[in-house]
């Protein structure tokens, strides 16, 4: 379901509210047993090396970098009502679209902010020691 929304999201250009794909997903969950976490050993082998390299400069992280032991491969539930993750997105699309904030908003408003940014740096009196969108040089 998240690579789904993911996916939908970039298609449509849009930001979707964490607090709304939380909607999304307590609708949709299955009961079941938790996730072992063994199941996920091929995550655990992706950061094999950058952990080890952690443990190295931080020995005390070792407990909580080690792995469990290998478990047969984490399954995803049965969605038990026979929809596809596809389905449900359609289903939602309505509130997707209602709640989402669409890109090109949010890439005019951080233009906007630079666009200030760059105005209040020429309103600033250029002095000795002072430069642009620095603290001054020498120390207080």
């Amino acid at each position: 379901m998240n690579e789904g929304l993911a996916r939908y999201a970039q298609a449509k250009q849009i930001i979707i509210a964490r607090d709304f794909c939380q909607q999304i997903r307590l609708a949709v969950r299955v009961g079941g047993p938790e996730i072992a976490p063994g199941s996920l050993h091929a995550i655990s082998k992706h950061f094999k090396s950058a952990n080890a390299a952690l443990v190295k400069d931080f020995p005390d992280l070792k407990a909580a970098l080690t792995p469990d032991a290998p478990a047969p491969d984490w399954q995803e539930a049965d969605p038990t009502l026979g929809f596809r993750a596809t389905q449900y997105l359609a289903a939602f699309a309505f509130g997707i679209n209602k709640n989402a904030t669409p890109m090109a908003s949010k890439r005019a408003e951080a233009e906007a902010v630079e666009e200030a940014a760059e105005k209040f740096d020429e309103l600033l009196p250029r002095t000795a020691g002072m430069t642009p969108n620095r603290m001054p040089t020498r120390g207080c």
